[in-house]
């Protein structure tokens, strides 16, 4: 029997942990026993994995004290007989690497769900380096997209054949039909209603956004566009958002925890992350029958290939600009690729698929533990 520790950065509920709470959620009736642990950070993921009954644990933040951290994860591991360890991000995958040294009843997955650019020695030579190690003592490297398993056997020298392919998956039962469910109220009127869920990080490229709507602004000036999310650059857009002309259509939400309601009422969703892995709010807009404007960075180029979506270059408002001003002029368009986009996800890119594939994984670690 597996027996699983999920290893998060922090207990914040963010894109990279919904990957191990669709696990933790669909493993007891695969035959799977998980803990939840936590480096650093309290926060809302804690208590939905209480309520479904699988415990945690908080080993603190590493850095300095990282060999400290890893001691406590080893004692928890051996002491709960735990014969898989799961861990993400690069602190994760470091203490999980020092954890599990010669620990033989034991066996290390490290899941990367971003081309992260601290992966890159020219850009980040240290973290380089740590990843690079930890990931070279993973029994099995999990990435989310075929073009995330080629960034990191040429950046990372993971070895191909220790490789799976598991993509993000999201339940789909919890987004209906674009329109269906209650409009929130501080939503506001645009036409069309343009969105973005997300961290507000360079990464996630909202200032392109920003940029790409006050360049349609022109084109389209009952437009609105709607930013859902918290994060480090919060303040620096909301001073570009206010220095174009498109100004006062621009509308900060904060984080929320659940997206869907939203999601469902808008007319167009964009994603311009300049770097990427397979991003859930994407799929559950798709989910939502919403036509997507996504950069071709990391795995959405997979999600919106084949008239599921428009593809643009990374980094490039122009692109965007035109893309959300083709689609609000052509509703058949909108029509046939947020149907599309739905089909797509729900054939392919659900929360029981990737947690079952996550889970089989487990199994067969486990039974080579012996």
């Amino acid at each position: 029997m597996a027996r699983v520790l999920l290893l998060n950065t922090s207990f914040k509920q963010e894109g990279p942990n919904n990957t191990l709470l669709e696990i933790a959620r669909h493993s007891r009736a695969q035959g799977v026993e998980v803990w939840a642990g936590a480096l650093a950070g309290r926060g809302p993921a804690e208590g939905l994995y209480r309520r479904m009954g699988v415990p945690t644990a908080y080993f603190g933040r590493p850095g300095p004290a990282a060999l400290g951290v890893a001691s406590r994860v080893r004692r928890f591991v051996i002491a709960n007989g735990i014969n898989v360890v799961c861990s993400q991000l690069l602190r994760g995958e470091v203490v999980g690497a020092l954890a599990m040294r010669g620990l033989e009843t034991c066996q290390l997955v490290c899941t990367v769900q971003n081309e992260d650019p601290y992966r890159i020695t020219l850009r980040s030579p240290l973290k380089a380096f740590l990843s690079r190690w930890a990931l070279g003592r993973a029994r099995r490297v999990v990435v989310v997209s075929g073009s995330l398993a080629a960034f990191v056997v040429r950046h990372q020298g993971v070895r191909p054949d220790l490789i799976d392919v598991i993509p993000n998956g999201v339940d789909s039962t919890a987004f209906t039909a674009k329109g269906s469910a209650v409009r929130p109220g501080e939503l506001p009127l645009g036409n069309p209603l343009v969105g973005c869920v997300g961290r507000l990080s360079r990464q996630k490229g909202q200032r392109v956004l920003i940029s790409a709507f006050h360049r349609a602004y022109d084109r389209l000036p009952e437009a609105s566009l709607v930013l859902i999310g918290g994060g480090p650059d919060e303040r620096s857009l909301k001073i570009a958002a206010a220095s174009g002309q498109g100004r006062s259509r621009v509308h900060f939400l904060g984080w929320r925890r659940a997206v869907a309601p939203y999601l469902q009422h808008l007319d167009l969703y964009v994603q311009p992350s300049l770097w990427e892995g397979m991003p859930f709010a994407t799929m559950e807009a798709m989910a939502a029958s919403v036509p997507v404007v996504g950069s071709s960075a990391g795995g959405l180029r997979e999600l919106l290939e084949g008239g599921c979506g428009t593809i643009v270059p990374p980094g490039c408002a122009a692109p965007i600009a035109d893309a959300i001003c083709t689609l609000a002029a052509d509703p058949a368009l909108c029509e046939r690729q947020g149907r599309a986009g739905r089909l797509r996800v729900h054939r392919n890119y659900r929360a029981d698929q990737m947690a079952s594939a996550y889970i089989r994984l487990f199994q067969t670690l486990a039974d080579s533990t012996g």
